[in-house]
């Protein structure tokens, strides 16, 4: 009887309601400090990474209290290593602190090619094989030889390479070609092409690539990549021949203006370059 009338006391009442707002208390702190250590139910923006060299990316990554793993790596021709190409989540996803970055980065060792064993083998086989190996033509030259337009030595850098040689992805390979006689060729025209398509035709017609002369309107990487040929020495003719090897220098600029597409020129223009290659 005593502990029941205890229950109806002010004291009973006055501890239980201590004990009530104590134990709100111990609930109350052990959700704020799950949420303030985990931060339950709050997510971030992946912060943008693309281009950026990987020191640079994983500073980035650990400001934003996140972990990164490198799961590919790519050679492209030009660009320097441990450069981010990619990753995962994409740039603005919403994740949670600690959350894995995969990463894809560019190569800092650059992919190595196994030279063929391309002496003897014709000068369009030789190109169209090197090619398939995402090596280019570089320089063409020539020395005696009953063996006409055909390998007869490669190097890299001035220096001769041989079948089994390695070299770098991307690499130019300059090419001696053999030659019987004083064979000549015309003057391919070049006018109103981008210096990569005027390349190709030159090394089709067993010609050089000289001096390549930027006008005052290229300032920009983006101007030199869409910049026209507008002159070049010696000029197309269909008259006049040249000796194999030759090198041709083009001038170039964006100025549509300064194009002048002669008539005659344009119309034999595929015919010029036709019989070049």
């Amino acid at each position: 009887m005593d502990f029941i009338k205890f229950l109806f006391t002010k004291t009973f009442f006055k501890n239980l309601l201590i004990a009530i707002i104590i134990a709100a208390l111990i609930i109350v702190a052990t959700l704020f400090g799950i949420k303030f250590y985990t931060q339950h139910g709050e997510k971030f923006p992946v912060p943008a990474l693309k281009n950026l060299a990987l020191d640079s990316a994983i500073s980035v990554i650990e400001k934003n209290n996140l972990k990164y793993s490198i799961y590919d790596s790519v050679f492209i021709n030009g660009m320097d290593g441990g450069i981010v190409i990619d990753y995962f989540p994409d740039s603005g996803s919403m994740v949670k602190n600690n959350r894995n970055i995969y990463l894809s980065i560019t190569c800092f060792n650059a992919k190595m090619v196994e030279i063929p064993n391309l002496v003897d083998v014709s000068f369009r086989k030789a190109q169209g094989q090197l090619r398939n190996m995402g090596l280019e033509i570089g320089t063409i030259s020539y020395e005696p030889s009953d063996a006409e337009n055909t390998i007869r030595k490669l190097f890299i850098d001035s220096s001769e390479i041989y079948a089994g040689s390695l070299v770098p992805f991307g690499s130019s390979i300059d090419v001696v070609l053999g030659q019987n006689s004083q064979e000549q060729t015309h003057i391919p025209y070049l006018i109103n092409m981008s210096i990569d398509s005027a390349n190709m035709v030159l090394k089709n017609a067993y010609l050089n690539l000289g001096s390549v002369i930027f006008d005052q309107t290229i300032i920009s990487s983006e101007d030199s990549a869409n910049a026209l040929i507008y002159k070049q020495k010696p000029e197309a003719d269909l008259t006049t021949t040249i000796k194999l090897a030759t090198t041709i220098d083009v001038w170039l600029t964006i100025n549509q203006t300064k194009i002048q597409l002669d008539t005659i020129f344009s119309q034999i223009s595929d015919s010029i370059n036709s019989e070049t290659e």
